[in-house]
């Protein structure tokens, strides 16, 4: 059976790039031309933390979508397209009136996210909640 927008083609079984599909690695291109190579597996989230039914609301699905518009699904610190999070700068657990204002997220790839979070979701390092908090206070609304 045939598609009717002629873009079914049984020959190619993926147009993903290979970074893109589950199970491979990510290259991060850093803008000093090294690069840096996470395997997947590492960036699996911790079981033992909770997720919070707060951010099935609509509330958070606008926020988001708010964050990734602004930050052009981009993240701020590697300028990596792939694998993106929304982060926000001022911990949603300790924070419930700042949880939905645009100024408070910021878009970062997966490897930064946990890179800088840990393996527990410690709190962000203070330099790097600093350089979000700069770029998020330059930019016009």
């Amino acid at each position: 059976m045939r598609c009717r927008n002629r873009l079914w083609r049984p020959e190619i079984k993926s147009r993903k790039h290979p970074e893109k599909q589950r199970g491979g690695d990510v290259t991060i291109y850093h803008r000093d031309g090294t690069t840096e190579i996470i395997p997947i597996t590492k960036l699996s989230l911790n079981p033992d933390i909770p997720f919070s039914p707060a951010r099935k609301t609509h509330a958070y699905a606008t926020w988001k979508s708010a964050v990734h518009k602004r930050d052009h699904s981009t993240c701020v610190l590697c300028a990596s397209q792939m694998f993106i999070h929304i982060h926000h700068i001022a911990r949603w657990a300790d924070n419930e009136s700042l949880r939905y204002d645009v100024k408070n997220g910021v878009c970062l790839c997966a490897p930064c996210h946990y890179r800088h979070h840990g393996p527990q979701m410690q709190p962000f390092p203070t330099d790097i909640t600093e350089i979000l908090t700069i770029y998020v206070e330059g930019l016009n609304d």
